[in-house]
């Protein structure tokens, strides 16, 4: 089953080192791994950027994350999740003044979820792990 409601296009970045992408103009970037991202394709798709905060990138990756962020301001949509609360989220920025910009773009007009309580993968990788140490017994 997906998670994503039938009908609509979502278009899901994890983070990789040297993500780039730009929402305004008529180019592409290329990311690490070769493949290229249009811009002219996710005109009207909603981002998610999965796992944001845990890889760590440099300080010019962000500054692309930062841009894409602001070019989409107001103008489309963009999930995000993160294991870092905001005020973590000077890890992922490096700059205090970036970091509250960021913040403030995609809190405003924001609906925020946040989830608590057990991980659902725990219980999947303790038996996982429990399941390898019966057999190697």
């Amino acid at each position: 089953m997906s998670p994503y409601p039938s009908g609509y296009s979502v278009l899901v970045r994890i983070p990789a080192k040297a993500t780039t992408c730009s929402d305004e103009g008529d180019h592409s970037s290329e990311r690490s791994d070769g493949r290229r991202l249009s811009a002219g394709s996710m005109s009207s798709t909603p981002v998610l950027l999965d796992d944001i905060g845990y890889l760590q990138q440099d300080r010019e990756e962000m500054e692309v994350l930062f841009t894409f962020l602001a070019e989409r301001y107001e103008r489309k949509s963009v999930l995000i999740t993160s294991n870092l609360v905001f005020s973590q989220w000077d890890q992922i920025f490096k700059n205090p003044m970036t970091t509250a910009a960021a913040i403030d773009r995609l809190v405003h007009h924001a609906v925020i979820l946040e989830m608590t309580g057990p991980s659902q993968r725990s219980p999947a990788a303790a038996h996982a792990k429990s399941n390898t140490e019966v057999e190697s017994a």
